[in-house]
């Protein structure tokens, strides 16, 4: 879904884009080089979390071998995390994207066609000589709006053929997931938001309720899965994007994720429930007070009971997340 962002931001701009997902077509590496060969690439971008990180590096490495006017560049969490650590070890990666990239990789793109002042490019991580410079970390983008909806149509059939979701989390055969809001408002001590940040932005309800009418009519989706950290995070969107659903006669059934604090009210979950929400996941970590208070969770046992009792009563399938082997945990 990131790469879509990003492939969809970059074509509107006007640049041309391929997407290629290796693991999802089986490449071998000559078959990953033929694509990349084929359509002539100036710039190829990577996306990796840790585990991946080096198998992204062999393939810039061997990019960069056979054809090293290529420009690689490199995101994600992991890059986030490391940055410098990042570029020094993999001197495949000409650049560094820390955070969010859509605006990001479009500033980088113009400056590539342009003067080439990488300083100019806020949260770029590059090569000045000898050193690895981090750029300051350009604010976060507020309005999603803005940002047009993922590029569906560059990964085809696969959409439904390679990325079909969990049945934990989907009711039908064309559900697609998405996220619609950005960052968490809460403290909890095992989360990094370093790409995405803390506070909560969010795409509009019209604006999503619009895209989503794309969505069913173009490739008959009628199964959402919502992958945001926290769906419910404002109960105004919310209310608004289940009474719309509502008067459009439920299209979609639907799944989120929330923190329990932001659907404690028995109204609300009916709400959803009217709307086609029929599980809700819910980020319970552990059931011992000591640890819950520990990770900074900000919420009792008791609560979360409470809202799980809630969320059962008014049709919504619970489900909860733990985490084991947090500090401090003993057996018992």
């Amino acid at each position: 879904i990131g790469i879509l962002h990003l492939a969809a931001m970059t074509r509107k701009y006007g640049y041309q884009i391929k997407v290629i997902d290796a693991h999802a077509d089986s490449l071998t590496m000559d078959g990953f080089m033929l694509t990349v060969s084929e359509f002539k690439p100036d710039v190829v971008c990577f996306t990796a979390m840790t585990i991946m990180i080096d198998a992204a590096a062999e393939l810039a490495r061997v990019i960069k071998k056979t054809m090293p006017h290529i420009v690689t560049i490199v995101g994600g969490v992991h890059l986030t995390a490391e940055p410098t650590e990042t570029l020094r070890r993999y001197s495949q990666f000409d650049f560094g994207v820390v955070g969010e990239g859509e605006i990001v990789l479009v500033d980088f793109l113009e400056q590539l066609r342009g003067k080439q002042d990488w300083s100019k490019v806020g949260s770029l991580v590059w090569r000045n000589g000898h050193e690895i410079t981090t750029n300051p970390r350009r604010a976060f983008f507020k309005d999603l709006d803005e940002f047009p909806f993922p590029a569906f149509d560059l990964v085809g059939d696969k959409l439904f053929s390679h990325y079909r979701l969990s049945v934990f989390g989907t009711k039908h055969f064309r559900s697609v997931g998405l996220v619609t809001s950005r960052g968490c408002t809460g403290e909890c001590s095992f989360c990094d938001l370093g790409v995405v940040g803390r506070g909560y932005r969010f795409m509009s309800a019209p604006y999503l309720i619009e895209n989503l009418k794309e969505l069913n009519r173009r490739y008959q989706v009628n199964d959402l899965l919502f992958y945001d950290d926290m769906f419910t995070g404002n109960r105004q969107r919310l209310e608004k994007f289940c009474n719309a659903m509502i008067e459009a006669g439920n299209p979609f059934t639907w799944s989120c994720c929330s923190r329990v604090d932001f659907v404690n009210y028995l109204e609300v979950l009916d709400l959803m429930k009217k709307a086609g929400c029929h599980t809700i996941e819910f980020g319970v970590e552990s059931g011992c007070q000591r640890i819950l208070d520990s990770m900074r969770k900000n919420v009792t046992k008791e609560k979360i009971a409470h809202v799980i009792d809630m969320a059962t009563k008014a049709g919504i399938t619970p489900k909860a997340n733990f985490i084991l082997g947090p500090l401090g945990e003993t057996h018992d």
